[in-house]
């Protein structure tokens, strides 16, 4: 077991993680956790961005348009293939 994180300016910890070692862990699975990790940043984004265009349409008491539609499946087709490792 490995622990590691991710420090701020000022030294204090803004992410902590612990980690198997690759010796405990097949090399795919341990590629595949480090792509999801990566992504989950731009995962939150495509969230966010989704509810923003989908809450918009809601509050005008309207449906999403196509458009809005086939841009948000565009955006977590994206972010989906980077979180696999694909992009």
């Amino acid at each position: 077991m490995g622990f590691g994180g991710l420090y701020g300016p000022d030294g204090k910890i803004i992410f902590a993680l612990a980690y198997a070692r690759s010796d405990e862990r097949p090399e795919a699975e341990c590629k595949a956790n480090e792509a999801l990790i990566a992504a989950a940043p731009e995962m939150l984004h495509t969230l966010k961005y989704a509810e923003d265009i989908l809450q918009a349409a809601a509050s005008d008491g309207r449906k999403p348009s196509i458009k809005d539609l086939n841009d948000i499946i565009e955006v977590v087709r994206l972010t989906v293939a980077k979180a696999e490792g694909r992009s």
